[in-house]
């Protein structure tokens, strides 16, 4: 049983998204907007900071159980398919292998 860890790959997605994609893909994943308003104050000068931070508070809300196929549904459902595709890109090279079907609801947390 493989438990993926999305860390390294946030400042990476962060970084092919715009601000309006990082605040939508929140905005779709239950991120509270006071909370989305905080990172964005915090950061105000620095989108790069604001972009990692969003991404980072979803993940750490979410924990790293079903994170990677959760990353990819909240992708999609906030229109990010460039970045997801890139994304699967980057995670495809690290494994050396195929990525997994995102199709396949049962495949959980595995990437076998």
């Amino acid at each position: 049983f493989f438990v993926f860890s999305l860390s390294k790959y946030i400042p990476r997605i962060a970084e092919d998204m715009t601000i309006q994609e990082a605040k939508k893909f929140a905005r779709e994943n239950n991120i509270k907007e006071g909370k989305i308003d905080e990172i964005m104050h915090d950061s105000i000068q620095d989108t790069a900071e604001q972009k990692v931070q969003l991404l980072l508070c979803w993940y750490q809300s979410h924990g790293k159980s079903d994170a990677y196929q959760d990353l990819i549904k909240g992708l999609k459902k906030a229109e990010c398919r460039r970045t997801l595709d890139k994304f699967q890109d980057m995670v495809q090279k690290d494994l050396g292998k195929s990525t997994p079907d995102t199709g396949n609801e049962n495949e959980g947390q595995c990437l076998e």
